[in-house]
């Protein structure tokens, strides 16, 4: 985010202030999970379409995950299945419901969904 342009530290901002009204989440950790989707190789503007769901998916976790995990999780998903940051609450409703239908833990998404992807991506299976 250090790269950030003026416009684009407008749309993070904007984007913490709506995340901390609409999840259960306050702005200050909404910045930690834009910071989380940088990190994770975000654009300004991806994070700010991802930053809902993440929080989303680490709520819904029942804290198994936290912020940056979930944010891991996402971003990890979208990459591996080449996916764009509009798919992100798709991909959160998906996790969550995996976690509801199987002993599946929340906390299991990364390595799992790494080596499903992989396997997935042979036989050209999307999520």
């Amino acid at each position: 985010m250090t790269r950030a342009t003026t416009r684009e530290l407008g749309l993070l901002r904007e984007a913490a202030i709506n995340a901390g009204i609409e999840t259960q989440f306050s702005p200050t950790e909404a910045i930690q999970g834009l910071s989380s989707l940088a990190t994770a190789g975000q654009t300004a503007e991806q994070a700010t379409r991802t930053l809902v769901p993440v929080l989303d998916l680490a709520a819904g976790s029942l804290g198994q995950l936290g912020v940056a995990s979930a944010a891991e999780a996402v971003v990890g998903t979208l990459n591996a299945y080449g996916m764009t940051a509009d798919q992100a609450a798709g991909v959160t409703d998906r996790l969550l419901r995996i976690t509801q239908l199987t002993n599946f833990q929340t906390r299991d998404f990364e390595a799992g969904l790494a080596k499903a992807a992989a396997t997935g991506a042979v036989f050209n299976q999307g999520l």
